[in-house]
């Protein structure tokens, strides 16, 4: 099994080649854009979730985590523990979970493939929320539920559920939708 070390994972997201890519996901995504600065390691927006800041013509921010994945997977890794070692009773709550993330979106990149989504973080928290009995395997004694994947680190794991991609941004649609009643 691979073991994972954060710092390493970290600076492969944050790698100078990927500043292109993000250029070009942002820009395609939010035309309007006039700016954006790279939030690194040791700045405090990084506790806050936020690791590009963007700037629109209309002076407006959007405050952005971003999650790259290397490999052809077509599912988004839902991290829901993010270090199983940690000693109170609920464990380091993965990103999926924390309610302090100060974020607009999250940019969900498959970089082999050139692909971003921008999810916007209440509604996929929402998603998160309505669907994790079902999406756990929960819901009825039949259902299974997706894949719960370990991140081995030297000291510690990291979990995560593997949910497909299309199944997410379904449920991210759901949860932005409202029907009232008559």
């Amino acid at each position: 099994m691979t073991v994972h070390r954060f710092n390493e994972s970290l600076a492969k997201g944050e790698h100078a080649s990927l500043e292109p890519f993000w250029d070009d996901a942002y820009r395609k995504a939010f035309p309007t854009m006039v700016g954006r600065t790279v939030n690194g390691r040791g700045n405090p927006a990084q506790a806050l979730g936020i690791d590009h800041t963007v700037l629109l013509s209309s002076g407006k921010t959007l405050l952005i985590d971003t999650k790259c994945r290397f490999t052809p997977y077509d599912d988004i890794l839902l991290e829901y523990i993010s270090n199983d070692k940690q000693e109170d009773e609920t464990k380091a709550l993965g990103w999926i979970r924390k309610d302090s993330l100060q974020i607009d979106y999250l940019a969900y990149a498959w970089v082999w493939q050139r692909t971003v989504v921008f999810l916007p973080w209440l509604a996929l928290r929402e998603a998160w929320v309505q669907n994790i009995p079902v999406w756990w395997g929960k819901a009825t004694r039949e259902e299974r539920g997706y894949k719960k994947c370990e991140a081995k680190n030297p000291t510690y794991s990291t979990w995560s559920l593997a949910v497909p991609r299309a199944v997410v941004l379904d449920a991210v649609r759901d949860a932005l939708t409202v029907t009232l009643a008559a």
